[in-house]
């Protein structure tokens, strides 16, 4: 029942002179949190800035605790009511802010303010802001007593020399602490903590290491802070002192020296290793060359051989030709001659005729006078003929010699070619750009839009991303597909985006603190785009070790008939937030980002594959209130899960599946009561090849996706055992180990959930971390995804890297990866 508290149109604000460390509202941000002490009071100075058209139509103050969600006041119609729960507990500050007396240890969860206004046009917006707290009914620390101790390995101070390390906890604050310890060192001098990490207060000792007694105590002035009460002061567990033997602390020093050396003897000899390797192939390489040069110039001469036979033919036949003519103008003359020699003796005969016989003699002469003529004009006409076989030899010599000198030409650019061999130090052993990058150091911003410099490499094949600017620039127009992974520290949120020019790829959201997140998604580039990765919060911080940004360029591989594979690829987002309450309903992922052969529909939220072939697919969510639990389906077949028993959190999976044509995939809700935030969850997939069974591919493709059959107690290599897709049957179920069948780049991605228990785990090739999972909190999910180059016969696996047996929730847990491009001969 709510209860009718003021009824007044005027801004109350309350003095709270008792609340210790409270924040102004200036620097009060979404998502903070606040410790408090069990009887204290908690201040929440949310603020909210309207314009001087706007009016508020109501205010809603919410808690969120482990099993319920309550509403603690209301604001409307310029009253305040407050719930009969925390009547008299409530106190209005300006507007959105308030502040919560009489606390108690249940009081701690999430709190939420939501403000509905209108302006002028009656145009309504909702703001709402967020924050955590904490109360401790005790000194909030482990066993309600602080505890000093050495840490078990040495630690590297700032400058990178190795260092004894002193820690003083276990404090159970779930960020830092709203107050520092203190240490005394055996000189009575006070010194002050390195830094804070895991519920602990570090001192990194300086060398030479004083050994003596190490006292690490609260100051009077935080002991209320920390909620302790006068007992725990009077009975010391307010401070502790630890032992450091100054022989023993060296000792361990030298012994962390030889150890790191060791491990870099171990790297240089790899490099070494490696760098031969790739000598080796370029020599083999630049050997291939030169025989294919000896071979190009042998053909070359063969062909010079073949002309010069050529033209000796057509001089044959042209003196041949020439001297069959020259006997015919012989027998020409020849004839002629027999004729004027047979005329003469005619002559004389017909004389001693009469006159018919001089008549006869005279048209037989006229009849010879035409053959002579006749002959003449066929001599021109041969003279001709003559002429016109010279003119034709001539052009075939000039075209011979023409093509002698292209010859030559050619010749010379292929010498040139392998004298620029020797020049390149791009890899010579085939096409295709992916890369794979992590972070060298801890970054953290205190602005928007900052953008990260992903500059430890793993993989970059082809060259297109640029380390020290953390840009990836399309070297050709093409689908393209990217996915990030980043963990938070304790302090501020991992919040990142992947931007293509003014495009978001995919948003990683979560507001809780420590946390680890994944999102990725495909895209369409034109040549010379650029893509990168850019914080969106006001405070953001990315710990190196867990965050990695990767990309690849996809190759439509040939089909059987040799034409190439269609292009299938789509990324799509939720316009609005979602809630779902019911189980197994289809999300609709109604703003498409990009659909490259329009095979998904954003107004179902289905894809309908085009072809028979392998796909495959991926989600990331974001809940803003309740969980976001989700499956990928295809038809019965369960790609792959989210599932987190946590609210407020982000996850992700992806999965390989094979699709008859017309089948259909979609995302649909897991459990009730899910919500889901749409700039932080998007839907992704495309088509990865359409040749299953072709004998005469060169290479064929290889593609898997598998996860636990059971629950399982894991302790170091992770088994999936049950499996989904093992096209080209590259993964070994018994062993839990994906071997390479060729050399060339490839992607994995991993997504666990565990029962109970912390998730630490890395996906391997060889020494090679391609990325580490990690899930902070009990009972939580996390992936992360990465692309590696292989040699043949090289295995990728997932490992765990704690000591504790995890719980997985084998239908949660997921282990998938694929060929993206092999390496040409």
């Amino acid at each position: 029942m709510l209860r009718r508290f003021a009824q007044v149109v005027f801004i109350l604000t309350v003095l709270v002179d008792d609340i210790r460390s409270q924040r102004s509202s200036q620097d009060f941000g979404d998502g903070e949190m606040v410790y408090s002490c069990a009887g204290g009071q908690a201040l929440f100075p949310w603020e909210a800035e309207l314009g001087a058209n706007e009016v508020i139509v109501h205010i809603t103050w919410t808690f969120q605790g482990v099993f319920s969600t309550v509403t603690m006041a209301t604001f409307s119609h310029h009253a305040l009511f407050v719930s009969e729960d925390y009547e008299d507990r409530v106190q209005q500050v300006g507007i959105t802010g308030i502040v919560l007396s009489k606390l108690t240890a249940q009081d701690t969860g999430n709190y939420s303010v939501e403000l509905s206004a209108h302006n002028s046009s009656s145009f309504f917006f909702t703001t709402i802001r967020h924050a955590t707290l904490q109360v401790g009914d005790k000194l909030m620390a482990v066993d309600h007593r602080v505890r000093a101790s050495q840490l078990a390995e040495a630690q590297r101070d700032d400058v990178g020399r190795w260092s004894v390390a002193l820690a003083c906890g276990h404090f159970t604050h779930l960020t830092q602490p709203p107050f520092k310890v203190e240490w005394t060192a055996p000189s009575g001098d006070t010194v002050p903590s390195t830094r804070y990490e895991d519920g602990h207060f570090i001192l990194v000792l300086s060398n030479p290491v004083k050994g003596g007694n190490y006292t690490c105590s609260l100051p009077q002035l935080f002991v209320k802070d920390a909620c302790a009460d006068d007992m725990a002061a009077r009975e010391g567990r307010t401070e502790d002192t630890v032992m450091v033997d100054e022989t023993k602390a060296r000792v361990s020093l030298l012994e962390a020296h030889v150890v790191s050396l060791l491990e870099e003897n171990r790297d240089l000899q790899n490099t070494v290793d490696t760098l031969k390797t790739v000598d080796d192939r370029t020599s083999h390489r630049l050997e291939d060359i030169e025989d294919t040069l000896d071979k190009e110039v042998s053909g070359r001469k063969a062909a010079d051989t073949n002309t010069s036979r050529t033209l000796g033919s057509l001089d044959d036949r042209l003196q041949n030709e020439i001297s069959v003519l020259k006997a015919t103008d012989t027998n020409v003359s020849h004839i002629l001659s027999s004729l004027e020699v047979t005329l003469q003796n005619e002559t004389t005969v017909r004389e001693m005729a009469d006159t018919n016989t001089s008549r006869i003699l005279g048209s037989l002469k006229g009849t010879l006078d035409k053959e002579v003529s006749g002959r003449k004009a066929a001599d021109t006409n041969t003279s001709r003929i003559l002429v016109s076989l010279k003119d034709t030899l001539e052009k075939e010599v000039s075209g011979l010699k023409a093509a002698d000198l292209n010859t030559c030409r050619e010749l010379a650019s292929l010498e040139m070619k392998l004298e620029n061999v020797g020049k390149q130090t791009k890899d010579l052993s085939g096409s295709g750009f992916s890369f794979n990058a992590r972070l060298s150091s801890n970054t953290k911003f205190n602005t928007r839009k900052q953008k990260l410099q992903w500059d430890q490499v793993i993989l970059n094949k082809g060259s297109a991303y640029d380390p020290n600017t953390g840009f990836f620039t399309a070297p050709v127009n093409g689908l393209y597909f990217f996915a990030l992974t980043t963990r938070s520290g304790t302090s501020f949120a991992a919040d990142a985006e992947i931007m293509a020019g003014n495009v978001r790829v995919c948003r990683l959201d979560s507001n809780v603190k420590p946390d680890v997140g994944s999102c990725q998604g495909a895209i369409e580039l034109s040549k010379d785009q650029q893509v990168w990765v850019q914080s969106f919060e006001q405070q953001t911080s990315f710990e190196a070790s867990h965050s990695t940004f990767s990309g690849f360029l996809y190759t439509f591989p040939l089909d059987c008939t040799g034409m190439v594979t269609p292009w299938y690829g789509f990324d799509a987002t939720l316009s609005s937030n979602a809630n779902v309450a019911s189980n197994a309903r289809t999300l609709q992922w109604d703003w498409a980002i990009f659909d490259k052969g329009r095979a998904y529909d954003p107004d179902t939220g289905i894809f309908t594959a085009p072809l028979s072939g392998l796909y495959f697919f991926a989600v990331n969510t974001r809940s803003p209130t309740q969980k976001a639990n989700v499956d990928i389906m295809a038809d019965d077949v369960r790609v792959c899960r989210i599932y987190s028993k946590r609210r407020n959190d982000a996850g992700s999976c992806q999965g390989a599946v094979e699709l008859s044509k017309g089948q259909r995939v979609w995302v649909q809700s897991y459990g009730t009561d899910n919500s889901y935030r749409a700039s932080s969850s998007t839907f992704t997939g495309f088509l990865y090849t359409h040749s299953l069974d072709c004998a005469d591919l060169t290479t064929q493709p290889s593609i898997f996706n598998v996860r636990l059959s059971s629950n399982k107690n894991i302790t170091s290599t992770i088994l999936w055992d049950e499996v989904i897709l093992n096209h080209g049957q590259a993964y070994n179920p018994s062993t839990g180990s994906f071997t390479a069948p060729v050399s060339g780049q490839y992607f994995f991605a991993v997504t666990t959930s565990s029962y109970k228990e912390y998730v630490y785990a890395n996906i391997m090739a060889g020494d090679v971390k391609v990325c580490r999972v990690e899930a902070p909190d009990r009972s939580d999910a996390s992936s992360c995804r990465g692309a590696v180059h292989l040699c043949k016969g090289q295995q990728v696996w997932v490992e765990l890297m704690h000591k504790p047996m995890p719980f997985f929730l084998g239908e949660d847990s997921s282990f998938t990866g694929f060929l993206i491009q092999a390496d040409s001969d």
